[in-house]
C-alpha cells in the first residue's frame, strides 16, 4: 500500500479512501489525538504522509488517551 502515496500531505477525505476507514472515523481520530493532523482552519486538515505510512503499516503511532 505505501506505492499509493505519492503526496506529501492528504486530506481526511484521503485518508479514508486509502484506508478504507469511514470519513466520520478519521475525523473522530483526528479529534481525539489518535491521528495525528496539521489543522490550519475548520476546512483545512491535512496529515502528513509519513503519518498515513504508519497508519498504513498498522504501527502504533499515536498514543491513545485511554492507554
Amino acid at each position: 500500500m505505501g506505492n499509493q502515496l505519492t503526496k506529501d500531505l492528504y486530506t481526511p477525505k484521503e485518508v479514508a479512501d486509502l484506508s478504507g476507514a469511514h470519513l466520520n472515523t478519521v475525523y473522530r481520530w483526528i479529534r481525539t489525538g489518535y491521528l495525528p493532523a496539521i489543522v490550519k482552519g475548520p476546512r483545512r486538515i491535512f496529515i502528513t504522509k509519513a503519518t498515513m505510512e504508519q497508519l498504513m503499516t498498522g504501527e502504533d503511532y499515536a498514543t491513545r488517551k485511554n492507554d
